[in-house]
């Protein structure tokens, strides 16, 4: 008799455990859009969304160390990413989001910014020196300007 609760609260200990909801953390505006974008869709026609609200959802990669600031959310495909970037203190991601799943909803943006090196840093063939006559003095990268956010399991 004694055994058996035990073993009925172990049962009940499990389920509970099991039904608990997974904590999430909500930053800034939180989020509003039902439908998210795929990272892969996104970086597979980067210039059709520029300016568009969009929402992606991804594993959390990378996070500033220093201030909170930014995230890399990995896409489907191996090595790729998206930055999300915030204004500093708006919105404060702590370091221990790294390794959790995360929702993002921002701005699609197409950062172009003049280089020091007189040449894209990331040629189109890795393998080809650019020829002088086709160096550009700019560097372009999109990235997400964070609106809102929420990360499971914080």
């Amino acid at each position: 008799m004694k055994t058996l609760s035990v073993h009925t609260l172990l049962v009940l200990l499990c389920i509970s455990l099991w039904a608990a909801p997974v904590s999430a953390q909500s930053f800034g505006q939180g989020l509003s859009l039902t439908e998210t974008t795929p990272v892969s869709v996104l970086l597979d026609d980067p210039d059709a969304y520029v300016g568009q609200t969009v929402q992606i959802k991804g594993l959390v990669v990378e996070v500033c160390a220093l201030r909170g600031c930014w995230m890399n959310i990995a896409g489907e495909r191996p090595f790729e990413s998206v930055h999300v970037k915030v204004d500093d203190y708006d919105m404060v991601f702590p370091l221990t989001a790294r390794g959790k799943t995360a929702v993002v909803e921002g701005v699609w943006q197409k950062i172009v910014r003049e280089n020091q090196f007189g040449f894209a840093r990331t040629p189109l063939d890795p393998n080809k020196i650019p020829d002088p006559a086709d160096r550009s003095t700019t560097d372009t990268f999109y990235q997400l300007r964070g609106l809102g956010a929420v990360v499971e399991g914080l």
